[in-house]
C-alpha cells in the first residue's frame, strides 16, 4: 500500500527536524570558533536540543498515524570551513537563511498547522510552536552581533544574497501541490499548498524584510523579486 499523505508529511518533518539539529550544531561550533558571546552560544546549544526533541516527537506522531514503514531520509551535511575568512560568510549564510528566514517563517507556519490539529499532531505541534520564537530570536540576535562586531561588510553580504534566499524558499514551498484536504488531514496538522505560500510571502514581506531594513540592510532587490503577499 502506498504511503498516505499524512505519512509523507510527518516523515518529511522528522527529517527536517534532524536536519535543523545538524545545521544548528554546525553553527554552534562556528560561533565558538569566531568568539561569539556565551549567551548566544548557549541559546544555539538549546536549539540543538530542541530540534532533537522535535524530531523524536514528530517520529512518535508518524508512528501514531501508522507510518512505521515510511522511510525518513536526512540529507548529510557538508564539512564546514575552519579559517576565519571562510567561516564568517558561512555563519552569516546560516544565520540569515536558516534562522532569520526559516525559523521566523516557521513561527506562523506551525501556528497555522496547530490551529485545526488534534490528537498526536497537536501534542507535537504544541511543543514545536512553543520553541520556534526562541529559534527565530537566535537568528536576529546573532545577526545583530555580527553587524556590531564585523561592520558594514556583513550587511552588504546579506543584501547580496536576499533574492537568492527568497527564490530558494519559493522553490521549496512551490513543490507542495496538494490543495484538497479533509478533516482528518487538517486534524493531523496538514495545510493546503496555497497556505504554505501565503504564510511564506506574508512573513517575508511584513516581518523579515522590515527587520532587515531596520538594521540598515538594503532590501530593494529582494522586494523587487518578491511575489505580493495575500491582502
Amino acid at each position: 500500500m502506498p504511503p498516505s499523505l499524512i505519512h509523507r508529511v510527518w516523515a518529511s518533518q522528522v527529517a527536517a527536524e534532524y536536519t535543523s539539529a545538524g545545521i544548528t550544531a554546525g553553527l554552534l561550533h562556528q560561533l565558538i570558533l569566531i568568539g561569539a558571546p556565551d549567551p548566544l552560544v548557549r541559546v544555539a546549544h538549546r536549539v540543538v536540543t530542541d530540534e532533537l526533541d522535535h524530531a523524536l516527537l514528530c517520529h512518535e506522531t508518524l508512528l501514531a498515524y501508522g507510518g512505521a514503514d515510511q522511510p525518513v531520509e536526512v540529507v548529510p551535511l557538508l564539512p564546514t570551513a575552519t579559517e576565519l575568512g571562510q567561516l564568517l560568510p558561512e555563519v552569516v549564510a546560516t544565520v540569515v537563511r536558516t534562522f532569520c528566514f526559516g525559523e521566523t517563517i516557521a513561527v506562523p507556519l506551525f501556528a497555522a498547522m496547530r490551529k485545526d490539529a488534534s490528537g498526536p499532531a497537536l501534542k507535537a505541534l504544541d511543543r514545536i510552536v512553543l520553541d520556534e520564537a526562541v529559534h527565530s530570536k537566535l537568528g536576529w540576535d546573532a545577526l545583530d552581533w555580527l553587524l556590531d562586531g564585523f561592520g558594514d561588510p556583513i550587511g552588504t553580504l546579506v543584501a547580496a544574497h536576499l533574492a537568492e534566499i527568497i527564490e530558494g524558499f519559493e522553490a521549496i514551498y512551490g513543490r507542495r501541490t496538494i490543495e484538497a484536504l479533509d478533516a482528518g488531514d487538517r486534524a493531523a496538522g496538514l495545510l493546503p499548498a496555497s497556505q504554505y505560500r501565503q504564510v511564506l510571502r506574508a512573513t517575508v514581506q511584513r516581518t523579515i524584510l522590515p527587520r532587515l531594513a531596520s538594521r540598515g540592510i538594503s532590501t530593494d532587490a529582494a522586494l523587487a523579486a518578491m511575489p505580493l503577499p495575500p491582502a
